[in-house]
């Protein structure tokens, strides 16, 4: 864990839409075995909320307050419901 060697991130929040897009750039040698060559890959995303507020340890019982997904694979432990990424560049 920790931070990528090589690898940045801009963060913009659009607070008349409402959005904030995230945007990582991670040189290819970093993430082998994808390439330019095979840049296709499954995946399911999710962020948890964290404002101070003590909550129990079953994410569960946070609701769509606590924690946003991007693919559902995660949360319910099923392959089929993770989205497919291309990646480019």
């Amino acid at each position: 864990m920790g931070s990528v060697e090589g690898a940045g991130v801009r963060v913009a929040r659009d607070e008349e839409a409402g959005t904030t897009t995230y945007l990582v750039a991670v040189p290819w040698q970093r993430i082998a075995p994808l390439s330019p060559r095979d840049p296709a890959f499954s995946l399911t995303l999710t962020v948890n909320k964290n404002d101070g507020l003590q909550r129990e340890n079953n994410y569960r019982s946070l609701g769509l307050d606590g924690w946003q997904t991007w693919g559902d694979g995660l949360n319910n432990w099923k392959l089929g419901r993770y989205q497919q990424v291309q990646l480019t560049g």
